[in-house]
């Protein structure tokens, strides 16, 4: 199958992962990145218009907006209408996440969106990556959104959640949306002994790119709790923080890829209490053997954390909850042992990038 994948940018590392597995599977005849027209460093006129463009409608939340924006969703759209105007050497058109969509098929190609959330959701569930912007910016926007899931063929996304974000919120018909998981991004190595980590120190990790959203404040607040009967646990933070922490736990603003997985090999626990996120630092962690604690209203791990069988999910988000779930587990080390392990098959067996475009294949001979 010749296939053209259409993206923007990294997409926190899935279009690398995904574009390798594709590659496995089928002939990718064009990778094209359509961030090229609006990325900030560059000297197109157009990624100058966008600038003042997010600069009038969203202010001082121009970061957050630059490539979620009316006039970038249209500029990222004409550039692939060209793309796929000037070849015809493709079978398909794949493309990943909804902030720009193809609005011409010369050839009547099968068109599918693969993305792991909606615009909508993020409304809802955090502040943060919620669409800022004037009401008629707001509005066009989502005509936008709407009309590309639409317009595709089919949509492939994560879980059964947020399938029905598609169809209560974008009135997709089911049919059209397929559930087909996702993959680790992580050059994952050898399986670990878990018994190694019990001859370590009780190490619980947090990953955070973003401190409050990840659920950062949580933890601290229910390390001071756990510190007062387990001073010999140790908690370490990798990646933002506020400059301000309690001496003993131990922070690193950056770690390689290699250093973190010799970190998550010795870890014992692995938080992400927050909101909504984690999900590629989750897997990573499980297949490290961690025992991954997270938040029940973070429904990108439904489905994924079941409590006490492959982690531990919080059902109150409370510094009081999270300390005793740690110190519980400190006191069972058989517990810990036996989801720690059933958590890495769970990846081993289901989260894998070929696993995830074996998946999507079956629906490509439409």
């Amino acid at each position: 199958m010749n296939l053209i994948f259409l993206r923007v940018g990294i997409f926190s590392h899935v279009n690398q992962n995904l574009y390798a597995a594709l590659r496995r599977f089928h002939h990718v005849v064009a990778n094209v990145d359509t961030a090229k027209i609006i990325k900030r460093k560059s000297l197109r006129l157009s990624s100058w218009y966008n600038l003042l463009y997010t600069w009038i409608k969203s202010g001082r939340y121009w970061r957050q907006t630059h490539s979620k924006n009316c006039f970038a969703f249209t500029s990222m759209s004409k550039y692939c209408n060209q793309v796929l105007r000037e070849r015809s050497d493709y079978d398909i058109i794949f493309q990943t996440q909804c902030k720009f969509s193809i609005t011409e098929n010369p050839y009547s190609r099968p068109y599918f969106i693969y993305t792991d959330l909606t615009q909508k959701l993020c409304d809802r569930l955090w502040h943060g990556w919620a669409l800022l912007g004037s009401s008629s910016e707001v509005r066009q926007w989502y005509q936008l959104e709407t009309a590309a899931y639409h317009r595709a063929n089919l949509i492939f996304t994560f879980n059964e959640p947020l399938k029905q974000s598609f169809i209560e919120d974008y009135h997709i018909h089911p049919d059209k949306v397929i559930v087909v998981g996702t993959g680790i991004n992580f050059d994952v190595g050898d399986e670990i002994a878990f018994d190694d980590k019990l001859n370590q120190r009780f190490t619980m990790v947090f990953l955070s790119s973003e401190f409050e959203r990840q659920g950062g404040p949580l933890i601290l607040s229910a390390y001071e709790i756990v510190k007062r009967q387990l001073p010999e646990v140790e908690l370490m933070i990798v990646g933002r923080h506020p400059r301000r922490m309690p001496s003993e736990v131990i922070v690193h603003n950056y770690l390689s890829l290699a250093a973190l997985y010799q970190v998550l090999r010795r870890a014992h626990l692995f938080l992400m209490p927050g909101k909504l996120g984690g999900l590629q630092s989750v897997l990573q962690a499980m297949h490290q053997k961690c025992v991954c604690i997270v938040s029940h209203s973070n429904i990108l791990l439904w489905q994924l954390i079941v409590d006490n069988e492959t982690g531990i999910v919080l059902k109150t988000d409370t510094s009081a909850e999270l300390a005793q779930r740690i110190i519980e587990l400190y006191h069972h080390p058989s517990l810990l042992h036996s989801i720690a392990d059933r958590a890495y098959q769970i990846v081993q067996e289901n989260f894998t990038w070929d696993k995830v475009v074996a998946r999507m294949s079956q629906h490509f001979c439409i």
